[in-house]
């Protein structure tokens, strides 16, 4: 063991150990049950004392203490009453499992272990473990785990205190690698806390398909795998913890939803200090630190959603400092990234879309904020001394108010590939870089007027109107340009009203029918919002609201009258700032139902869909298979046709020319049938259109 990093730790758990963990609002164990029950010795030199503690355990009563005088115990133990067994000192009190089985199993509930080594579980190796917990309410403190592949083990155990214990040594069996503590198969609300967990090939602590457990305080050291591992694991804690020389990810999150990470710190990560993916979601990582000599900070993957990461310093990284690939929504916000080194970014949007990044900090990095996605936005950035600013490859991005200041390459870099368009980019302040901006020219450099474009600090031309913005363009290469440069740094902070961000709904139906619409707005501002609809008939919504950017999308319905009707939508910040009626969605309420009419079979004989001897037929007789087939029109559109046979539905067809191929029943005689096709239009109207034929096989 490095001597420096195990005095580090000791010195980490002192701190932590002065502080009163009821100050971070958690309900903390501290007692447990009535010890007013006999004490019963085991070992030492008094008269009567027990030479095996499981023999002290089964002569005791619930309630007794069962103390345990310094010594080796060559034994493995059930612990099946309520009791308290105490070791005298825990590093001279030993219990040595010998490699036969768990070393401890706990199944009564309200006890407390504490003062002993426990060592050496047994085999199958893969599944026993030095304290293996399958009660409620226990209390397990200073204690040292030596030689397990599972130092505790909580199945189906709730609300029990692990605290003050050192896990060294937990090493792979065969192919199953080890584990510090593991809590199982709803090992709920449960307190692990001001341990240390060092030396593991495994994990340091693995919660599995468990809830409501606090992971704080804790020192995780020279794990070769993961440092805290979640899996299906919902509304856990996981705060103020120390990881440091991990080999593989300090924390992975996955298929795990409702957690919270904070106020952890990670030095000396080899792979990724904190990892979520697999559709992991509604996680909460705020005030961690990700220091020194780590590959990547924070990455989001695998359709990952609702990510909230803020107020984290991560600096001196080798990789992306945060990265987010094939997820959504996920809000970055208020951190502090820097030295990230070449050729990685502060933060790497991968494949991914409707995320924001907005009020962090970004200094030292190849690139600050790199965008391969769509429909994210990006604001309110410091971005200083980078490669380049921000980098954008795809299409449909909003970038404003953000400052880019002295980075070496592009301030902002709008990709030139083809297809890649519609980004909007506005009010930021952009200063002394290298090159200002490169653009693809189906870009937006500005919000139109007076809403303006974006301040350059290398812009030499005039305000002769005096308000604010530029007589001419600010050129930009590739003949882009900016048509409404302001003249001073900030020359836009005003207050601006909501832009509809989303705004659809159906364009036809019937009479007095309820008809959705949704709609969601954006406050450039980050305002919180209100909405209203213009319904066309002279009647509109009330404000609806206040919303966030944030918040998700707006339904609301309305019923109309016969006629055509234009729909729009207006916002207002809580300011009363409001914005114009949108375009309008027209929307057609009619009650015509549509025309149709069966085209095929007519008066005649048809052989195998062959028409044959049309003039010597007042009926129709069909022979064998054949195609019908019928023609449907409506103002609004053909919604779908279907085909019945004696009012059986056949077949249904959205595609004109409208048909279905009729085969045999079965082998029969002429017989009658009757033939019926219905039409529906998309305004939920529907007419048909029948014949009777004679069918013979």
């Amino acid at each position: 063991m490095n001597k420096n990093i195990l005095s580090i730790g000791i010195i980490f758990l002192f701190i932590i150990s002065i502080i009163n963990p009821l100050s971070f609002g958690y309900n903390v164990k501290t007692s447990i049950v009535n010890t007013n029950g006999n004490t019963l010795y085991v070992g030492g030199s008094g008269p009567g004392n027990y030479t095996k503690i499981q023999d002290a355990i089964d002569d005791a009563s619930n309630g007794d203490t069962v103390f345990v005088f310094s010594g080796m115990y060559n034994e493995t133990l059930i612990l099946n009453k309520t009791l308290k067994l105490q070791g005298e000192n825990k590093n001279n009190t030993i219990i040595d499992g010998e490699h036969t089985n768990d070393v401890i199993q706990l199944i009564a509930n309200n006890s407390l272990l504490s003062n002993f080594t426990i060592k050496n579980s047994g085999y199958p190796a893969n599944t026993k473990s030095g304290l293996l917990i399958q009660s409620n309410s226990n209390i397990i403190e200073n204690c040292v785990f030596l030689n397990h592949r599972y130092a505790i083990k909580l199945v189906n155990a709730d609300n029990n205190l692990i605290t003050n214990i050192t896990i060294i040594n937990i090493s792979a069996i065969h192919t199953h690698s080890g584990t510090g503590i593991w809590l199982s198969y709803s090992a709920d609300n449960n307190t692990i806390i001001n341990n240390i967990i060092n030396g593991s090939d495994g994990n340091g602590l693995a919660i599995y398909s468990s809830t409501g457990n606090l992971i704080i305080n804790n020192f995780f050291i020279n794990c070769d795998d993961i440092g805290v591992y979640l899996l299906e694991a919902c509304n856990n804690i996981i705060k103020g913890n120390m990881f440091t020389n991990l080999e593989g990810r300090a924390i992975w999150d996955w298929l795990s939803e409702n957690n919270t990470y904070q106020y952890n710190h990670f030095e000396n990560i080899d792979a990724v200090a904190i990892l979520i993916e697999f559709q992991s979601s509604f996680n909460t990582f705020f005030n961690n630190n990700i220091i020194k000599n780590c590959r990547f900070g924070l990455r989001v993957e695998s359709y990952s959603t609702n990510i909230q990461i803020s107020e984290n310093i991560i600096q001196d990284i080798y990789d992306n400092g945060i990265m987010v690939e094939d997820s959504s929504s996920i809000v970055i916000e208020n951190n502090k990234i820097s030295n990230c080194s070449f050729p990685f970014d502060g933060i790497n949007i991968y494949s991914s879309d409707n995320n924001y990044i907005r009020n962090n900090s970004i200094i030292d990095t190849d690139e600050g904020i790199r965008i391969v996605g769509s429909y994210n936005i990006i604001s309110n950035n410091y971005i200083k001394n980078n490669g380049d600013g921000i980098y954008i490859l795809d299409s449909d991005n909003i970038i404003f108010s953000n400052d880019l200041i002295d980075n070496k390459g592009y301030g902002i870099i709008v990709s030139t590939a083809s297809g890649y368009k519609d980004n909007l980019v506005y009010h930021n302040n952009l200063i002394n870089n290298t090159i200002q901006a490169y653009s693809q020219r189906d870009n937006q450099w500005d919000n139109g007027y007076p809403s303006g474009g974006n301040y350059w600090d290398d812009y030499n031309g005039t305000d002769n109107d005096g308000d604010g913005i530029g007589d001419t363009p600010y050129y930009i290469p590739n003949n882009v340009v900016d048509r409404y440069p302001f003249i001073n740094m900030n020359g836009w902070e005003i207050n601006y009203p909501p832009i509809v961000d989303v705004f659809d709904g159906p364009n036809c139906g019937q009479p007095g029918i309820q008809y959705m619409f949704k709609a969601r707005l954006f406050d450039p501002d980050e305002d919180y919002w209100y909405a209203s609809f213009d319904w066309g008939d002279d009647s509109y919504s009330s404000w609806l609201g206040p919303y966030n950017n944030n918040d998700s999308i707006l339904y609301i319905s309305h019923a109309w009258s016969k006629g055509v009707y234009n729909i729009r939508i207006k916002g207002k910040d809580i300011h009363g700032v409001e914005s114009n009626w949108s375009e309008p969605i027209e929307i057609h309420i009619e009650n015509i139902k549509p025309q149709v009419k069966i085209t095929k079979p007519d008066k005649a004989l048809y052989v195998f869909d062959r028409k044959l001897l049309p003039r010597f037929f007042r009926d129709t007789l069909i022979i064998g298979d054949i195609n019908i087939t019928a023609d449907a029109v409506d103002d609004s559109g053909i919604e779908k046709v279907e085909f019945y046979v004696d009012n059986m539905l056949k077949s249904v067809d959205n595609c004109s020319p409208y048909s279905f191929k009729w085969s045999r029943d079965g082998f029969r005689f002429i017989h009658l049938h009757v033939l019926e096709v219905v039409a529906y239009d998309k305004a939920g109207n529907f007419a048909s259109d029948r014949m009777v034929v004679r069918k013979f096989f």
